[in-house]
């Protein structure tokens, strides 16, 4: 058996990153990261552990918020660490707030209606604008939004989403999505 060298190996995941991915896995699918009820336990485990590693692995921000409006607006279910560093929200604080709690007087309206009118239509969404950050200050980002489903009652949105900043870029001119 050949083992991986150590400069290519995944450090183990910290604590909270153990205990998130098991509270999203209870949340979303009774206990497992699978409806499959053929799906074993460890697997289940092992899938929640590996998603939760990937998603914090990224630079960019992924909210994941259900579709159902009926408590007035999209619940987030899930952030990443760089989502908590980009916009100083914690999971704990944007559950309660919801995603329009990132957008303020610089956020372009036509921008927002036409996520709404995408979203509404089944189409994926991309787009740039000025969002706030806990603290109230404006920062320029892109983002995309993808529709994913697991039954017809169970469906959620991915959200990436890129601070700009660093890049030197605000917010461009809108584009309709192709």
């Amino acid at each position: 058996m050949s083992r991986i060298p150590r400069k290519h190996q995944v450090k183990r995941p910290a604590p909270d990153t153990l205990q998130r991915a098991e509270g999203l896995a209870k949340d979303w699918y009774g206990g497992g990261m699978s409806s499959n009820p053929n799906t074993p336990p460890a697997l289940t485990s092992t899938a929640a552990i590996l998603f939760e590693t990937v998603f914090d692995s990224l630079f960019d921000a992924v909210m994941i918020t259900s579709t159902n409006s009926e408590s007035g607006g999209p619940k987030v279910v899930y952030v990443n660490k760089s989502f908590e560093r980009i916009t100083g929200w914690s999971f704990a604080e944007i559950k309660d707030q919801g995603p329009y709690a990132l957008q303020g007087p610089e956020t372009d309206s036509a921008v927002t209606a036409r996520l709404k009118a995408d979203l509404e239509a089944g189409r994926p969404f991309s787009g740039s604008t000025v969002n706030y950050r806990r603290d109230g200050s404006p920062f320029p980002m892109e983002w995309s939004i993808s529709f994913f489903s697991l039954s017809d009652d169970d469906n959620y949105y991915i959200t990436i989403q890129r601070d700009t900043t660093e890049f030197g870029r605000g917010p461009k001119p809108d584009a309709p999505a192709a």
